[in-house]
């Protein structure tokens, strides 16, 4: 059996010696993998699901706070070291919590130190170990010398309680009309854009395009029973600890070459070689398949042409075979025609696969992977030849940064999915209450 034109799996970076090349791959379909699938309990409810949702929420954020308070530690200036290595981790964390202004307090206060002990004469030093410029060193000095003590730093053009509440009360109906900031400022001259953007944004608004009119748009209806049990299999899967099992995502992502960003930056009085919607390669669609993790990528192929039943069985064949032999695992996958198509039900492979309720792509942790991948590839330099195009296309899934996005994406996964199962839980019991011979997921 052949596939449709693809290149070879891709399981990190395309080398810089090899030229992705598309062509007809034989593939043999397997009736037999040394991994194992998982296989949740379809007993489980949603009451049982939430506090391993919950406990997993809470180690992520954990995770999130302790790996912050190392990097802040770890751009901390010397003498910040020194100083809270006498202090104590708790007023470690006191100090990340000041304000800007009391940080620039304390930060001439440093200096103010500096300069009365004489310890260190040269200013640019005392710069460096304070993690200030030099002129804020001048200042300190300056105002040491003419006035002999240190006064507390202000802001300037601070403004009145009741100036603030005069500016809010403008914000009020701004969202019922069409003002702008510019005519906003006109209205409190005292008050720079700058500041009226943040309180606009503090106050809860947001710029955004006008909604247009869609006449009757089609109701969306999706099942609570389904994807309680969608999220509760993907729950399980996520919080066994008994036996290794990995989650695992699949689905398909299409590039049109032709497409691009809206904005870049030209030269002046050069002509531009950027033109919307035209690019020097031909006016293609590549289709790609890709198999991540939790934590990453770990399996692209590219098409040139549509997908059908035999690639995509022929892709995750090749994948799983790859991973390893000791853990267990569970593919999540969408409803499309060539997921569901009889050619991939008589395999094997099929027995990973996890089928995800109909529309409902936000219990899938790959929709929000793609969304980097996304932007990624309408900013992309020009090149000349398809070989170019797939491997540029390719290396965006296994950079390092698509990578280091995959935490937040793990955290947002399981918000989505905290916030679905209340969602549907509540309208599963009220269908259970008026009818209680349902049954359980």
């Amino acid at each position: 059996m052949t596939t449709n034109p693809c290149t070879q799996m891709y399981y990190a970076a395309v080398p810089e010696d090899e030229e992705p090349e598309f062509f007809r791959r034989h593939c043999t379909l397997l009736t037999h993998f040394y991994q194992m699938r998982f296989k949740s309990s379809a007993r489980a409810t949603p009451e049982q699901v939430m506090p391993e949702l919950l406990a997993l929420q809470d180690e992520l954020q954990s995770m999130k706070l302790q790996k912050q308070l190392q990097e802040r530690l770890l751009r901390k200036r010397p003498v910040d070291l020194l100083m809270s290595s006498h202090s104590g981790s708790r007023a470690v964390q006191d100090r990340l919590k000041l304000d800007r202004k009391d940080q620039v307090n304390e930060k001439r206060a440093r200096i103010a130190m500096f300069l009365q002990t004489q310890t260190v004469p040269n200013l640019k030093e005392i710069a460096r170990l304070t993690g200030t410029c030099f002129e804020t060193v001048k200042r300190v000095k300056q105002e040491l010398d003419f006035a002999g003590t240190l006064q507390p730093y202000g802001y300037n053009n601070v403004k009145t309680q009741e100036e603030i509440a005069e500016l809010h009360k403008s914000l009020l109906p701004v969202h019922l009309g069409y003002d702008t900031v510019t005519e906003l400022k006109r209205q409190h001259p005292n008050f720079s854009r700058k500041r009226i953007l943040r309180e606009l944004r503090r106050t809860g608004h947001r710029w955004r395009r006008v909604s247009l009119p869609r006449p009757n748009p089609p109701p969306k209806t999706f099942s609570s029973h389904n994807i309680c049990r969608v999220i509760s299999h993907i729950s399980q899967t996520l919080y066994e600890r008994k036996k290794p099992v990995s989650m695992l995502y699949v689905d398909e992502m299409k590039f049109p070459l032709r497409q691009n960003s809206y904005f870049h930056w030209g030269k002046v009085k050069k002509k531009d070689p950027m033109v919307f919607g035209q690019r020097p390669v031909q006016d293609i669609e590549l289709t790609v398949i890709a198999l991540c993790s939790t934590k990453r990528f770990l399996a692209v192929q590219v098409f040139s042409t549509a997908i059908r039943g035999p690639d995509f069985a022929c892709f995750l064949n090749d994948a799983v075979q790859q991973l390893p032999q000791s853990f267990q695992y569970s593919i999540l996958a969408d409803n499309a025609t060539w997921h569901v198509s009889e050619f991939v039900r008589k395999q094997e492979v099929n027995k990973f696969i996890f089928l995800n309720e109909p529309g409902m792509y936000r219990l899938n942790l790959i929709e929000n992977a793609f969304s980097y991948i996304r932007d990624a590839f309408r900013k992309r330099p020009l090149v000349h030849t398809l070989a170019e195009e797939t491997r540029m296309i390719v290396n965006m899934f296994f950079d390092e940064k698509s990578t280091r996005r995959f935490e937040g994406y793990y955290r947002h996964h399981i918000r989505q999915l905290i916030k679905y199962l209340k969602k549907h839980s509540n309208k599963l019991q009220a269908v259970l209450f008026e009818c209680p011979d349902r049954g359980s997921l």
